[in-house]
């Protein structure tokens, strides 16, 4: 049973990441409609598109590299719980870290690092690394 726990955290926890990451291509495409609606550019708000691009294929690449953690630790092998802990960890700083802003109406936007769907998925990736690594085998 104690072995299940961390894989099972690591594979909602990097589910979730990765879908965050397929919204963040979307918010960009919403952004840009609104901007078009408005008669606006990227440049009006001070921001370019890539930074939004960098962002949304951060988070994927995060949660991709998780979810192949996970799955390689409920086969039994420590290197899944590795790949969880590096892939939670800078998943969790990243989404603190930001890369930009842009200003739509009076107020400013961050872009961070990578995104998150509920704040709580880079952590349940972390959690689960962790777990994995602290809980002895029976």
């Amino acid at each position: 049973m104690v072995k299940v726990v961390s894989p099972i955290l690591g594979v909602i926890g990097a589910t979730l990441l990765t879908i965050a990451g397929f919204i963040g291509f979307g918010l960009m495409a919403t952004i840009q409609a609104l901007l078009t609606a408005s008669g606006l550019t990227w440049a009006d708000v001070g921001l370019d598109p890539t930074l939004l691009t960098v962002s949304a294929i951060l988070t994927v690449v995060w949660g991709l590299l998780g979810l192949v953690g996970a799955i390689l630790a409920f086969t039994g092998k420590k290197m899944g719980v590795y790949l969880m802990l590096i892939a939670g960890g800078i998943a969790t700083v990243g989404m603190f870290i930001p890369i930009g802003t842009y200003t739509i109406t009076i107020i400013p936007m961050a872009v961070n690092m990578n995104s998150h769907m509920f704040f709580v998925d880079p952590i349940l990736l972390l959690v689960g690394g962790i777990l994995g690594l602290a809980l002895k085998d029976e």
